[in-house]
């Protein structure tokens, strides 16, 4: 975490804008209140969730190629693999870095964004009325392997 690495001093810029110095001392209270209580990798789920996200945007829009796409969501698939261990743990991990953001970036909408998702991972891990299974059930947490061989 940046805590670890740079001192509230370091990261605020000469030319920093009162908004962002404002930003910068949320995010800086918000990690000393945490730090001890998560281990360093914790947020891997979001941030690994969210470059997968823009991968599957810039595929989309046409400025990296389908087969880019897929070799990236590989790679991070991977690394995801190495970081978290069980989809429960992804969860924890993607939605306290939603809400971490949220929270630090002052978006009053915090609390909608937890219940909207907390709906959504619902329907997953349970399915909804109208169908048996929840998606999650039919897809295992995937095994770390290193392309060309397994381990």
């Amino acid at each position: 975490m940046f805590s670890d690495v740079y001192s509230q001093e370091e990261l605020m810029a000469v030319d920093t804008d009162e908004e962002d110095r404002e930003s910068i001392a949320r995010a800086w209270r918000f990690v000393q209140r945490y730090k001890s209580q998560y281990a360093s990798g914790f947020l891997a789920g979001w941030d690994i969730g969210r470059a997968a996200m823009l991968t599957r945007w810039g595929s989309y829009l046409g400025w990296i190629t389908e087969n880019e796409a897929v070799g990236i969501l590989w790679d991070l698939s991977q690394r995801v693999v190495e970081e978290i261990h069980s989809w429960r743990e992804f969860a924890q991990s993607y939605l306290f870095g939603g809400l971490m953001w949220k929270l630090l970036c002052g978006d009053s909408s915090a609390g909608s964004y937890l219940g909207f998702l907390a709906d959504a991972a619902t329907d997953l891990l349970t399915g909804k009325q109208d169908t048996s299974d929840g998606q999650w059930r039919d897809c295992p947490w995937p095994e770390r392997r290193k392309i060309g061989f397994v381990e």
